[in-house]
């Protein structure tokens, strides 16, 4: 391997672009590395022992830096040449994170091992982050780089889930099912399994549905997160840390809540019994997260479009996903292979304490085996159901248990898993998939609702006057008002 630059980095403009190479040479090893199967601790120890030298040889970098991109009488050639060098040494860095944590290089990184100290590297980000729009593209603290890792015990058994094989078995049981005793979505009112179904028409207990009046004329459209601009996903990303800065309303303290986005947090805690393994989970959630977005909007001055993330993208390789970025929400450590999480460090969320659920940090532990399972066969596999009931329980236990298993430790904690602002984003995947199924057959799927309200048996059918609660964050809605996404109520499409 080439030796690491040390003192021999100098701030000359070419010998600076020799080492944005360099660095970008040492990203590139770090990852073939990590990808690789030798995971050595010999190889690793000299993959640090290099970034060390990198970040801090006989003088800070990212004070030099900092200092550099905020003085006026640099030319504007030298400017964005440190701009481009910080971007490089993050990267490094971003990747650095993923690597899975050995605990005897921890004392490399988080020591005083070549000048590199928690002093020197206080607050020198502060003129990259005023030259790059707020974003900190270089290294802000040791923290960010010190590994802290978490028992994933604590976070309890994670989410529900069924094989890709059960899903496909089951889609092709249910629809066999429904054909032989005519009642499948052909049929003008498209029951499932349990033979009760509800529509925009009708209502089991008076024949009657409740609405919010609105209506929907010019749909917002929710934008993948890879197809928003820089500037607009600092804003959203921006937008959430504003409900973690804003104080609690207090009536929620009795769940812990000690921001206006753990009051969030806590409904859904409070709530997991008649959210989840029950009829109203799509409906809920289509609500939930339009509370979100109301709060974004009405208390955080948000007025960028909503955004989702396509996990069926990424299936299989959450670490790589650009929603795991050390800019906006933070990296993605995979778990390690002694079944741990990491503390995240960086992002708009790194460092803060989480305390719906159980004091803890903001954690993630990947895991490409559950990860693989948000794939479109999967998606395509529960929406070839044609019974609502059958179709979101393979949505729920599914893609959706995948999805927080996937991301692990805080999205994992059924409860309080909203705790991770990437829940939403998780959110808008599982609600587009839904969109999906209501689309392919609008006149019989747009309205349709079936199955249990309750585990109770026998249970309370669900209908479409069912009512949907946040506990008071914003007034409640009912199933019927949040079935059409441009429906008045809400008032939004999908950019695919």
């Amino acid at each position: 391997m080439t030796q690491a630059p040390g003192s021999r980095w100098r701030t000359t403009a070419g010998r600076e672009n020799r080492e944005v190479e360099k660095t970008q040479a040492y990203r590139l090893e770090l990852e073939m590395t990590y990808r690789g199967t030798d995971k050595n601790d010999a190889a690793l120890q000299v993959l640090l022992e290099e970034l060390c030298l990198l970040a801090a040889s006989d003088w800070n970098v990212a004070t030099y830096y900092g200092e550099a991109l905020s003085a006026p009488q640099l030319p504007a050639g030298q400017q964005v040449t440190a701009l481009g060098h910080v971007t490089a040494v993050n990267q490094v860095l971003s990747v650095l994170v993923r690597i899975e944590p050995q605990r005897k290089l921890v004392g490399r990184l988080c020591g005083e091992t070549h000048g590199f100290s928690r002093r020197n590297l206080g607050p020198s980000s502060a003129g990259v982050a005023n030259h790059a729009g707020g974003l900190e593209l270089g290294p802000r603290t040791l923290a960010n780089i010190c590994v802290r890792l978490v028992d994933l015990s604590i976070f309890g058994p994670g989410f529900q889930t069924i094989t890709l094989e059960e899903a496909k078995a089951n889609a092709e049981i249910n629809n066999a099912k429904n054909t032989l005793t005519n009642t499948s979505s052909s049929s003008s009112t498209g029951a499932g399994k349990d033979g009760n179904v509800q529509t925009a028409e009708t209502d089991a207990e008076d024949g009657t549905v409740t609405t919010q009046a609105g209506t929907c004329t010019a749909p917002a459209t929710r934008i993948e997160w890879r197809s928003l601009s820089d500037a607009d996903k600092t804003a959203f990303v921006q937008a959430v840390r504003c409900l973690v800065d804003l104080p609690a309303s207090g009536a929620f303290s009795g769940a812990g809540s000690q921001n206006r986005y753990e009051d969030l947090v806590a409904v859904h805690s409070q709530m997991t019994g008649s959210i989840h393994s029950v009829a109203q989970f799509l409906p809920w959630h289509r609500y939930y997260v339009h509370v979100f977005e109301s709060l974004l909007r009405e208390e955080c001055s948000y007025a960028g479009p909503m955004t989702w993330w396509n996990e069926a993208l990424d299936a299989g390789n959450f670490a790589s996903s650009p929603v795991f970025n050390a800019q906006w929400f933070g990296s993605g450590p995979l778990k390690t292979s002694d079944g741990q999480g990491t503390c995240i460090a960086d992002g708009a969320f790194g460092g803060i304490t989480l305390h719906v659920g159980g004091d803890r940090c903001l954690s993630r532990a990947i895991d490409e085996s559950a990860t693989s399972n948000c794939n479109t066969d999967f998606v395509n596999s529960c929406n070839s159901n044609n019974a609502y009931s059958d179709m979101e329980s393979c949505s729920e236990f599914g893609p959706h248990g995948y999805g927080h298993n996937g991301v692990g430790a805080v999205m994992s904690q059924v409860p309080a898993s909203p705790s991770d602002p990437v829940f939403f984003m998780h959110h808008g995947f599982v609600d587009h998939s839904w969109v999906l199924w209501q689309n392919a057959d609008i006149p019989n799927r747009l309205y349709q609702v079936n199955g249990c309200s309750d585990t109770a048996n026998p249970c309370t059918q669900l209908t479409t006057n069912y009512v949907l609660s946040s506990q008071g964050l914003r007034p409640d809605a009912t199933v019927n008002d949040v079935m059409d996404t441009q429906g008045g109520y809400l008032c939004y499409v999908y950019d695919s």
